[in-house]
């Protein structure tokens, strides 16, 4: 299962949904690897007694193609 994803691809995430009409696409695996820290990003918590928020890099559990997500969260 090969999304075949390019540098500069994104999956934009809008709580409580994926906007797919700014993402570029969105592999099956990709969700199941990056949610745990969105859930993270999307909450308030104090910086200092928080990792999530400095968590970047990400890999994708697809074992026929190797992703590297970064994930960050954007002012909007």
């Amino acid at each position: 299962m090969c999304c075949g994803y390019r540098v500069g691809e994104k999956i934009v995430y809008k709580e409580p949904n994926i906007d797919l009409e700014k993402s570029d696409r969105v592999c099956v695996f990709a969700p199941g690897s990056i949610l745990p820290y969105i859930a993270g990003l999307v909450r308030t918590s104090a910086e200092k007694d928080d990792w999530i928020p400095f968590k970047a890099e990400i890999q994708c559990p697809d074992s026929n193609n190797t992703v590297i997500f970064e994930v960050r969260r954007e002012k909007v």
